[in-house]
């Protein structure tokens, strides 16, 4: 078995490999990268088994066969080599060896059969969507900000993800902040409604590697869902669980909406949370006639930070407090220069969409100000 291929080409689809290899695994396969030559096309596959990837690169093939090497390991090799250098394989004696006819470096590594590699191959279904790859991202990026991390709650570490005949809507929640975004698009292939709860790991791994394509394929079965793109293939085990519903947060009235310019809204709100306990993070927001005045809370032993904003409001003076993190992550993603913020009583929750289009929202649920 034997082959070459640049080490640019090569390098880029086992670092994507590599971040869904199994680290640390009982069963040192799962470790593995899996290598597959058939005349001149390598198929590249590894798998957490719970989620995998699958790539292919042309090469300049001899010998048909099957490997698996350690992944972290075989990668650092190949990332020591230059990058355009032209790398050849060759395998003899349970070792593979690589070389450079421009390189004085050389390596050799065991390999280990294929014969005990499983991975989840893809099923041959039609419950498919083609999809524009820049705004699945979009959207993937803005839904997972809100995600949970407490593991003890598998159902909120995730991102509800409901694909329509018509539309598609991700969202996110910690039970404290929700992200919902819905993009109205056509998708004739969709008979009936699904919902599925994808692990934000996969929504993370899915942004990082970032395929290349202008479009790419969403196939569903019951217990898994893949992306499909040019050159490769990922995939992940969706989370078994109930999501709460969201329908009655997502309606919430609201009596009150200003707009503010989210360059002035963030600097206000650096300029003021430095006074603001560590652990709480919480800052009082005051509104009353033609103003918004934000207090620093938790810290008045050391001192206090206060700043005041003008707003389009008029009405009698509402308070609350809100942790200021979550306002922080919602403004990062906002791409436009505006944003609109709602609000009504105190201890009622507050929205936060982009202005002047509203394709996302944010729900926060505010908190007491009293001290």
């Amino acid at each position: 078995m034997k082959w070459n291929c640049k080490q640019s080409e090569l390098l880029k689809i086992v670092q994507n490999s590599l971040e869904f290899v199994q680290q640390r695994s009982v069963q040192s396969i799962y470790g593995n990268i899996f290598f597959k030559l058939s005349n001149d096309m390598l198929e590249i596959k590894a798998t957490s088994i719970s989620s995998g990837f699958e790539g292919r690169i042309p090469v300049q093939g001899n010998g048909d066969g099957m490997i698996t090497v350690q992944g972290e390991l075989f990668t650092q090799m190949i990332r020591n080599l230059k990058e355009e250098e032209m790398l050849e394989f060759r395998t003899d004696d349970e070792f593979l060896y690589i070389s450079s006819a421009l390189s004085t470096v050389n390596y050799k590594i065991r390999y280990v059969a294929a014969d005990s590699f499983e991975y989840r191959e893809m099923p041959d279904t039609e419950d498919s969507i083609c999809i524009s790859k820049s705004i699945f991202f979009d959207m993937a990026s803005k839904a997972i900000v809100s995600v949970s991390d407490d593991e003890s709650k598998p159902n909120l570490c995730g991102v509800h993800a409901e694909f329509k005949s018509d539309s598609i809507s991700l969202t996110s929640s910690d039970g404290r902040c929700l992200t919902y975004y819905k993009k109205d698009l056509d998708f004739p292939n969709i008979e009936e409604d699904k919902a599925m709860i994808i692990p934000s790991k996969f929504i993370r791994d899915l942004l990082k590697i970032a395929p290349d394509g202008d479009t790419f394929t969403i196939k569903f079965s019951d217990s898994a869902v893949y992306a499909v793109f040019k050159d490769c293939t990922v995939w992940t085990v969706l989370t078994k669980a109930v999501y709460p519903s969201v329908a009655s947060i997502l309606g919430r009235n609201y009596a009150n909406t200003v707009v503010f310019s989210v360059d002035a809204f963030s600097k206000l709100l650096r300029h003021v949370c430095i006074m603001s306990d560590d652990k709480s993070k919480r800052i009082s927001m005051k509104f009353t006639s033609g103003k918004l005045v934000v207090t620093s809370l938790d810290k008045e032993e050391i001192g206090i930070g206060s700043e005041e904003i003008n707003c389009d409001y008029e009405g009698e003076d509402v308070s609350f407090a809100v942790c200021y993190t979550y306002l922080q992550n919602q403004l990062k993603i906002l791409t436009t220069d505006s944003f609109f913020f709602s609000f009504s009583q105190e201890k009622a929750p507050v929205k936060i969409e982009p202005s002047p289009n509203k394709e996302y929202s944010a729900i926060i649920m505010t908190m007491s100000a009293d001290k």
